[in-house]
């Protein structure tokens, strides 16, 4: 997916696109359990990022996510 990028649009820009992205599945009624979320790079920690902010919001989790072996 695309995402707004720094410095043009500053953290938490790229953050809260892939919440939205995942909320907007998860609204389709896709099942959390249905969703991985991935990514590589600085994608990887955006993925982290995405992740700690859903939990902490309570908002239900995917099944899994994943990040290239290096």
């Amino acid at each position: 997916m695309d995402y707004r990028l720094a410095p043009a649009r500053p953290c938490p820009a790229a953050i809260l696109d892939v919440i939205g992205a995942y909320r907007n599945l998860l609204d389709q009624g896709v099942p959390a359990t249905q969703i991985i979320l991935a990514g590589e790079s600085a994608g990887a920690t955006l993925l982290l990022s995405a992740l700690l902010a859903l939990k902490q919001a309570g908002t239900p989790l995917p099944g899994g996510g994943s990040v290239p072996d290096r």
